[in-house]
């Protein structure tokens, strides 16, 4: 469990972030931004980890890297069929996302 003495802002930021991307997704959302405040999200979450933390917020950062490369490549995608395949598998990145940040808190 996290330490609400350590950063607990770290985890919620994340989780606003994760709620942001479910709710704006097939609106358009501007991909660049929201890769941006993916970067900085992740020192936050390193910085607050302590050692019963690591395996699993290593593994945050590691879906949050996808996630980047996803959301990368769903900017680049022009067939609306390949779109929503994209749209579907970075959905249920977020939903794994969430899972692990509620273990966190």
């Amino acid at each position: 469990m996290l330490d609400k003495s350590q950063s607990p802002s770290a985890y919620q930021e994340l989780q606003k972030l994760l709620d942001k991307l479910k709710k704006n997704l097939s609106n358009g959302i501007n991909y660049p931004e929201q890769i941006t405040e993916i970067d900085q999200i992740l020192p936050l979450l390193l910085n607050s980890t302590t050692e019963e933390q690591v395996s699993l917020v290593t593994e945050i950062h590691r879906e949050l890297r996808l996630l980047k490369t996803e959301l990368l490549f769903l900017s680049a995608l022009k067939n609306s069929a390949k779109q929503t395949s994209k749209i579907q598998a970075i959905q249920e990145r977020l939903t794994k996302i969430s899972g692990f940040t509620e273990l966190l808190s």
